[in-house]
């Protein structure tokens, strides 16, 4: 590994987590988690700086693989910067697709919510088009499996370490599959994941859409990228149904009454 590399993975992977929470913390960007304690949310932010540099660096210092890393940096800003927004001027008022869709045509809102979702459904059908064509099985499915991806990681994001610990577990088997494993973008986005896990395991700070959002589109452009037609096709009704679920009931309450789910989801941080 060049040095360079070596010296920029190191200062990425652990000083700007560090240094991010502190920052956080001294800007007073906090809200109250599920425990009552005001902690620095957006600290997803961290991921989407480290990608947004790290990417940038690969692309310099392997110019064979530039346009890869070049196309999964603007996947990550943008679903990053989609999520920030909501972490920014979104509320907790409206909830769920529903609820976003309940308050544009009975109060005329246009939520933060409902600009990520649709935002980020547009710019997943493109970006798959532009990645996958003219495969256009493989167009319209990774384009529906990275945007339902980034709202499912969102939808786990509500307990300390649940939502990056399932982007690792999905992650690491489809990194397997790739050539050349150790020079591909997921590789790379694993390590920076890794590096925010401590911190928001332990309850220190909050992933926030931000960081969701973003690990969320990566997560399916890797199963886009990665799975066969029929596996992309049962992520998809995976995803949707998963989703149909948590429109009905509370994902934390179906957690806490299944005994199997509790012992993992305690495996994952703080509860």
């Amino acid at each position: 590994m060049d040095y360079r590399l070596l010296a920029a993975c190191l200062v990425l992977l652990v000083a700007l987590p560090w240094l991010g929470e502190r920052l956080l913390r001294r800007w007073g960007h906090l809200q109250t988690n599920f425990r009552g304690v005001a902690i620095p949310q957006s600290f997803g932010a961290v991921v989407l700086l480290q990608t947004f540099l790290l990417f940038s660096l690969l692309a310099r210092l392997w110019p064979m693989q530039r346009p890869q890393f070049l196309s999964w940096e603007l996947l990550c800003v943008v679903f990053g910067l989609l999520g920030l927004a909501d972490d920014l001027w979104g509320t907790s008022e409206y909830r769920g697709f529903r609820g976003h869709l309940r308050a544009l045509f009975q109060n005329g809102k246009l939520t933060t919510g409902l600009l990520k979702a649709a935002g980020g459904g547009l710019f997943a059908l493109w970006f798959s088009y532009e990645n996958f064509a003219p495969n256009w099985p493989r167009v319209v499915l990774g384009g529906l499996v990275i945007a339902l991806s980034a709202n499912a990681i969102n939808l786990l994001d509500l307990r300390p370490g649940r939502a990056i610990a399932v982007f690792l577990v999905v992650a690491l088997p489809l990194l397997l599959q790739v050539t050349s494993p150790l020079h591909h973008p997921l590789f790379f986005l694993i390590l920076c994941a890794a590096s925010l896990w401590p911190y928001d395991a332990r309850g220190r700070a909050m992933l926030g859409d931000v960081g969701s959002n973003l690990l969320g589109a990566a997560m399916g452009f890797a199963c886009a990228e990665t799975l066969s037609l029929g596996g992309l096709i049962g992520t998809l009704l995976l995803l949707c149904g998963f989703h149909t679920l948590t429109e009905r009931v509370s994902l934390s309450k179906l957690i806490e009454e299944n005994r199997i789910l509790r012992f993992l989801d305690r495996l994952t941080g703080l509860r």
